[in-house]
């Protein structure tokens, strides 16, 4: 039948490629993530979903580390710009402030 030859072609054909798939390093899920590929990613995410919950259980845990090691790229960039960048504000806006006395704030 076509759905016996569509599985057996998927299982023989696509699931021995499928963690290169996620794991390539110009090809695979972190480029395609990095070059904002929504579509490629849905064609991806299609693809493992046919294979089992497994793969998508694999594609699961590479969007998780993904995240994961943006976010600490944007930490580490944050860090790196210093205490200003943290707080938002620009570095001259960060300069404290002193009392005159008289009720008036000086920026110094």
């Amino acid at each position: 039948s076509r759905a016996g030859l569509v599985r057996a072609l998927e299982l023989e054909l696509l699931k021995p490629h499928a963690g290169a798939l996620l794991t390539h390093p110009t090809k695979g899920f972190d480029h395609l993530m990095d070059s904002d590929r929504r579509l490629d990613l849905r064609r991806l995410l299609g693809l493992l979903s046919r294979l089992g919950p497994g793969k998508v259980l694999e594609a699961r845990q590479a969007f998780n580390k993904y995240c994961r090691r943006a976010g600490e790229a944007v930490v580490a960039l944050s860090c790196a710009a210093g205490p200003a960048a943290l707080s938002g504000r620009p570095p001259s806006a960060s300069s404290a402030s002193v009392s005159s006395g008289s009720g008036e704030e000086v920026v110094s």
